[in-house]
C-alpha cells in the first residue's frame, strides 16, 4: 500500500511537471502537425482568428487575409488524433458600444477543405471542422492542411427621421452608417421619411446622426420585421445607436427611427449693485440648416443681479444653429463678462465659435446644442473719458479762435455742451467726465472766409481697459464726418485714454501744401485730464499748443534757422537752439503727464487719485508756460 502511494505521488508530480513544461512551451505533444490557411478574397479585409483544439488543449492562431494568394500559419504541433479547427471570426466587426475591431462571424459565411500526406481529406461548411479532421503521427511530413474560404453576408437597414410634435423642425438630417469589414455609408433623410434600403454587413451596425454637431435627439428605436427590438445600445446625447441586422433582403430589414426635438437659447443680463440696470439692448442673428433657424432681434433686457439675472428664452431652433450676439452700447458701462454654458456640445464640438468672444466688442457667437444653451452678459461701470478739441490751421486765418457745440447722439443722453474760444494751434479739454462709449456730434461754428478742410481723431478706434490692458474695439472714434457742415460724431474712449478731435481749417481758397504743417494730434492716451465741463468750456481749460504752431523741424545753418510750420521765419542760431531745447522739455512734460493720467485711471483710492490730479494740473501749468515761451521766440 505504501508503495502504491509512492507510485501515485510520483505520477502526480510527473503530471505537475509535465503541465508546467507544457505551459512553458517545451512539451512535445507527440509528432502530429496541422496548418490553417485562408483562401484569398477581393472583398474581405483584415485579420481572422482560429482555434486549434486537440486532446492536449486549445491554441489560438491569427491570419491576415490576402486579396490574391492563400495565407497560412506555420505548421502547428498537435497530439495525433482528432483535431478540431474553428474559425472564431474577423477582427473587423462593430462592438456593442460602437467601437470598431470587434471579433465577429456575423457578416461571414465559411466553408473548409483539408488535405493530408496522401491527398484530399474531409471538407464541410460552417466555421468548425467538428472533429472531422484526424492528424496522424509522423512529423512535419504528415501535416494536415485545413483551408477556410469566407464570403461576406449582407442584410438591409433603413434609417427614418421623426420629430416631436410642435417642435417646428424641418429640413433634412444626415446619418453615418458603419458596419463590419470597414463598411461606411452616409444617408440624408427628410422629416417623416426613411432612407432607401441600405445593404450593410450583417451583425452589429452603428448609426449616428451627424448633420449637426449636437442634435437634440430625444429617442432612438430599432426593430426587426417581427417587431422585436433590434437595439444593441443607444445614446441620445451623442445621437448614436448600435443595432442588429439579420442576413437577408429587404423583407428581413432592420428599421431605425431617430426622433428629434428643437432646442432653446437663454439670454441673461446682470449688473453689480452700483451699475445701471438698463434696459440693455442686444442684436442677434442666426444661421444654419433649415428648421427653424431665425431669431428675434433686437432683444431688450433690464439687468438683474449676478445671482438672479434677468433672462429671456429664445427659440425654437434646430440644434446646430449658430447665433451671433452683440450687446449694443450703453454709455458709461462696459461688458465685464460673457459666460456660456455648456462650453462644449455633445459630440465634441465647442459651443463658443472660435474668436467670436470679445468683451471689448461685446460679442459672442454660439452653436446651439442639445436642450438649452445659456449666454449671460455682465456689465460694470466704465471710467469716464476725456475729450479734447484741437484747432489746426493751414495758412493765415481771419480769426484767432473758434467755437464748438457738442450734442449727444442716442443712446447718449445729456445736455449739449458749448465750447468757446479754442485758439488756433491749441487744444481745449472739453471734459474729463464724459461717459465711456458716449457719442457726441461736434460742430464747429461757421466763420466767414474759413473752410473746414478735414476732421481727424485719435485714437482711431474707441479704446477701453480690458483685464488691465488698454484694448482697441472695432468701433471707430470718428464717424459721420461732414467737412462742409464742419461736424463729426466722436465716441469717447475710457478714462486714461484721451479722445482728441482735430478740426483743420484753411482760409478760403487755401489748401494744404507739402510745406504747410497740419497736426496729426497727440496719441489717444497722451492728452491731459482736467475739470469736468457740462456747460461752457472757458479759456482756463486751454491746454498746450499743437504741432502746427510749434516748430517741428529746425534746420540750423551757421547764421540762421528755417522753421517749418504754418509760419516761416528766420531766427538766430542761438534762438533756434533755445527753441529746440524748449520743444524737448515740452515733450518730456507730455510724457510725464501721460504716465500720471494712466496711474490716475488705474488707481482705486480716491485720495491718491486726487493727489495725482493735482500733479497733472501742475504739469499742465508748466506746459502752458513753455508754450507761451515758444510763441515769443517765434
Amino acid at each position: 500500500m505504501k508503495r502504491l502511494f509512492i507510485v501515485l505521488f510520483g505520477l502526480l508530480l510527473a503530471g505537475v511537471f509535465a503541465n508546467q513544461a507544457l505551459a512553458e512551451g517545451s512539451y512535445d505533444p507527440g509528432g502530429g502537425y496541422i496548418e490553417v490557411c485562408k483562401a484569398p478574397s477581393a472583398v474581405l479585409t483584415g485579420d481572422f482568428q482560429f482555434t486549434v483544439q486537440d486532446s492536449w488543449g486549445t491554441q489560438t492562431e491569427q491570419i491576415t487575409i490576402s486579396p490574391t494568394q492563400v495565407s497560412c500559419t506555420a505548421p502547428i504541433k498537435v497530439v495525433p488524433g482528432t483535431v478540431t479547427v474553428t474559425e472564431t471570426g474577423a477582427l473587423s466587426g462593430i462592438a456593442a458600444d460602437g467601437s470598431p475591431g470587434a471579433l465577429t462571424t456575423s457578416y461571414l459565411s465559411a466553408s473548409w477543405t483539408s488535405v493530408g500526406q496522401f491527398g484530399p481529406g474531409p471538407s464541410g461548411t460552417g466555421f468548425s471542422t467538428d472533429g472531422h479532421i484526424t492528424v496522424p503521427a509522423g512529423g512535419p511530413d504528415s501535416t494536415v492542411t485545413v483551408t477556410y474560404t469566407n464570403d461576406p453576408v449582407y442584410g438591409v437597414l433603413e434609417v427614418c427621421k421623426d420629430i416631436v410634435s410642435g417642435s417646428g423642425l424641418s429640413g433634412t438630417w444626415q446619418f453615418a452608417i458603419t458596419g463590419g469589414n470597414g463598411f461606411t455609408d452616409t444617408e440624408t433623410v427628410a422629416i417623416g421619411a426613411c432612407s432607401k434600403p441600405v445593404m450593410v454587413p450583417a451583425g452589429n451596425v452603428k448609426v449616428q446622426e451627424t448633420g449637426d454637431l449636437a442634435e437634440n435627439v430625444t429617442e432612438i428605436d430599432a426593430v426587426y420585421p417581427g417587431g422585436d427590438s433590434a437595439v444593441v445600445s443607444s445614446n441620445t446625447d451623442t445621437a448614436t445607436a448600435v443595432v442588429g441586422v439579420n442576413p437577408g433582403d429587404a423583407s428581413n430589414q432592420t428599421r431605425v427611427h431617430f426622433t428629434n426635438d428643437s432646442v432653446r437659447l437663454k439670454l441673461c443680463k446682470w449688473v453689480p449693485a452700483d451699475t445701471p440696470t438698463g434696459p440693455y439692448t442686444f442684436t442677434l442673428a442666426a444661421s444654419g440648416a433649415p428648421g427653424p433657424n431665425t431669431v428675434t432681434s433686437p432683444i431688450t433686457l433690464t439687468a438683474g443681479s449676478h445671482y438672479h439675472p434677468n433672462c429671456t428664452m429664445l427659440g425654437p431652433f434646430r440644434a446646430g444653429t449658430r447665433v451671433d450676439i452683440q450687446e449694443n452700447v450703453f454709455p458709461g458701462t462696459k461688458v465685464g463678462s460673457i459666460d456660456v454654458s455648456p462650453l462644449t456640445n455633445l459630440g465634441g464640438g465647442t459651443t463658443v465659435v472660435s474668436g467670436s468672444l470679445s468683451l471689448a466688442d461685446r460679442t459672442v457667437s454660439v452653436i446651439l446644442g442639445s436642450g438649452e444653451t445659456d449666454v449671460s452678459y455682465g456689465n460694470v461701470n466704465a471710467d469716464p473719458g476725456t475729450l479734447k478739441i484741437c484747432k489746426d490751421a493751414v495758412g493765415t486765418l481771419p480769426v484767432s479762435s473758434f467755437n464748438y457745440t457738442l450734442t449727444p447722439v442716442a443712446p447718449t443722453t445729456g445736455d449739449p455742451i458749448t465750447v468757446t474760444g479754442v485758439p488756433v494751434g491749441n487744444c481745449v479739454v472739453v471734459s474729463t467726465d464724459l461717459p465711456f462709449d458716449s457719442t457726441w456730434t461736434v460742430t464747429e461754428a461757421a466763420v466767414t472766409g474759413v473752410a473746414v478742410s478735414d476732421i481727424t481723431a485719435l485714437p482711431l478706434n474707441v479704446e477701453l481697459w480690458c483685464n488691465g490692458v488698454v484694448t482697441a474695439t472695432s468701433q471707430l472714434t470718428l464717424t459721420n464726418k461732414n467737412t462742409s457742415a464742419g461736424s463729426a460724431n466722436v465716441t469717447i474712449s475710457e478714462g486714461g485714454v484721451v479722445t482728441e478731435v482735430h478740426f483743420i481749417n484753411s482760409a478760403a481758397g487755401t489748401s494744404p501744401t507739402a510745406d504747410s504743417s497740419t497736426s496729426s494730434g497727440s496719441t489717444g492716451s497722451s492728452g491731459t485730464s482736467g475739470s469736468s465741463s457740462s456747460g461752457v468750456a472757458t479759456s482756463a481749460e486751454t491746454s498746450i499748443p499743437v504741432s502746427v504752431q510749434i516748430p517741428a523741424v529746425l534746420s540750423v545753418s551757421s547764421s540762421t534757422s528755417a522753421i517749418s510750420g504754418s509760419t516761416k521765419a528766420t531766427v538766430s542760431t542761438a534762438t533756434a537752439a533755445k527753441l529746440l531745447k524748449l520743444q524737448s522739455q515740452l515733450k518730456a512734460l507730455k510724457a510725464s503727464e501721460h504716465k500720471l493720467v494712466l496711474k490716475r485711471s488705474a488707481e482705486k483710492t480716491a485720495a491718491v487719485r486726487k493727489s495725482l490730479m493735482h500733479q497733472i494740473v501742475v504739469l499742465q501749468g508748466k506746459e502752458k508756460m513753455l508754450a507761451a515761451s515758444i510763441k515769443l521766440l517765434k
